[in-house]
């Protein structure tokens, strides 16, 4: 199909009508300017006064007063943003011929499943993308139904391209009229595992995880430890990996993402509400990581044998108000595998030479499922603290494979 189109045929097309980008462009717009407005504040007097017009109570008031406000500007610059880039996107539309489409139609058909609408687009990273809106019959006593997984198929082979039903696509059409987007399938994807285990004396870990399918071949492992143990840091860590895994998929960057959750536990009334953040993002279709970090322990890369640590300080989200947040970089290849650990595991390896004796063992390391990867490195941090669980402990491990390789 990509070589049938010239391109003349290729038209890019805003996702918003014109009145609807023109509201959302001065909405962002007053929120920068709002933004502007708190930054503006920021310049006021601060310091004690040695003349004692000032208390130490006021000035520290006046302090988390303008802390506040730069927290609430930051915020509003991250809308801001979030707006302008929903405003101005756009994707090239790519006009279907009609034998294409009618032979599609035809074979949908036979299998009990009527098309309304077709059309192809290319996203913003030049990926192709196909939405087709269906609807099916019920299916015949003893009639197997047609899956979307099987019309991915169908499609592929009538366009050309590999396709794949997207993240968060129901398997089985129903009668009545859906819409279903097919996405160019990844170069690579994505096993997991995972292992863990409560400290000691608790039934509850503060520890918490998530992975997520975030569309156009992205891919988050997030992992958060609340502070101390049980239930109080489980809540912390829980709301941290719930907000950061929904703003994700609202359109935030990670670090605006970031900035927001540190904002809510500031706010809170619990001086506890602390907690790590450690995530990672892969896109699958290059293998390139995105790692960010709040005081969370370093990142492992095994390569085969060849072992390569990533780690940046920092502190914990809910501490001080401005977030200073590292960002790591990394590529990820064919049956490469990327480790995270919670404070719990790595501080088993703190004594001389045990960071050495870590590194070393996963070099060693030749199981190859994600799963058994993660508990044998849980079962060598529990070696290395005698038997004694003395944190919560959590391992995320990310195996990266090409599709069709093994």
């Amino acid at each position: 199909m990509k070589k049938q189109l010239s391109e003349k045929e290729t038209q890019e097309t805003a996702l918003l009508p014109e009145y609807g980008r023109k509201k959302l462009l001065t909405y962002a717009d007053s929120f920068m300017r709002l933004a502007k407005s708190f930054y503006g504040m920021e310049t006021g007097e601060t310091q004690e006064d040695t003349d004692v017009k000032t208390s130490r109570e006021t000035y520290l008031w006046q302090k988390r007063l303008m802390e506040n406000r730069g927290l609430l500007a930051d915020h509003l610059c991250e809308m801001s943003r979030i707006m302008t880039g929903i405003a101005q996107e756009s994707y090239h539309m790519k006009p279907m011929g009609d034998r294409t489409r009618y032979h599609i139609a035809k074979e949908l058909k036979k299998r009990g499943i009527r098309l309304h609408r077709l059309f192809c687009m290319t996203n913003e990273n030049g990926k192709l993308e196909v939405a087709a809106t269906m609807r099916a019959r019920l299916p015949e006593p003893g009639e197997g139904e047609y899956t979307v997984a099987d019309i991915a198929g169908l499609l592929s082979v009538t366009l050309g391209v590999r396709l794949s039903p997207a993240a968060g696509s129901t398997s089985l059409l129903a009668d009545e009229l859906s819409t279903v987007v097919f996405e160019e399938e990844t170069r690579y994807h994505i096993l997991t595992g995972v292992a863990r285990v409560a400290k000691e004396g608790e039934r509850i870990s503060g520890d918490n995880y998530t992975f997520c399918e975030m569309g156009q071949g992205r891919f988050a492992a997030v992992l958060a430890d609340g502070m101390g143990s049980g239930e109080q840091a489980c809540r912390a860590s829980e709301l941290v990996v719930e907000l950061f895994e929904q703003f994700l998929e609202s359109g935030f960057s990670a670090n605006g993402a970031a900035q927001m959750i540190n904002g809510a536990l500031l706010s809170s009334t619990q001086e506890t509400d602390v907690s790590t953040l450690d995530a990672c993002c892969v896109n699958r279709y290059t293998g390139a990581c995105s790692l960010m970090k709040a005081g969370a322990s370093g990142t492992y890369i095994k390569r085969d044998s060849r072992i390569e640590m990533l780690d940046a300080a920092g502190l914990p989200l809910g501490v001080f108000g401005q977030l200073e947040m590292t960002e790591l970089r990394c590529e990820l290849m064919h049956g490469e595998y990327l480790i995270m650990l919670s404070d719990g595991v790595s501080d088993c390896f703190t004594r001389p030479g045990a960071e050495a004796l870590f590194e070393d063992m996963l070099a060693r390391l030749e199981v190859r499922e994600p799963g058994e990867m993660a508990n044998a490195i849980l079962r060598q941090a529990i070696y290395q603290s005698e038997g004694r669980i003395a944190d919560d402990m959590t391992v995320l491990v990310l195996g990266l494979w090409e599709n069709g390789g093994c």
